[in-house]
């Protein structure tokens, strides 16, 4: 389902406003299991961001994934299996 709606919000962004790169913010254990390539980003950098409260000690770790333009006219134009396999 994930997948879907991924598709249809690129679709949608890529329609308004045909920008030239897609970001995207997840939390660490959620890329582990495999969510960011389930979304559909062909890219992750694991240590591009890092956020901390101002008063506690703990340190959120986040990794950005992101397409460029191409890749999601790529992703958009294959089917879905195809879509599946090619993100994993």
């Amino acid at each position: 389902m994930c997948s879907l709606l991924a598709r249809h919000a690129f679709l949608t962004a890529m329609l308004r406003w045909r920008p030239d790169y897609f970001f995207g913010l997840m939390s660490k254990p959620l890329v582990l299991k495999g969510f960011a390539a389930r979304f559909g980003y062909m890219h992750t950098d694991p240590d591009a961001i890092r956020f901390a409260l101002k008063d506690a000690g703990d340190i959120f770790d986040v990794v950005m994934g992101y397409n460029s333009n191409e890749d999601l006219r790529f992703i958009l134009g294959m089917q879905e299996p195809e879509v599946l396999d090619k993100a994993a």
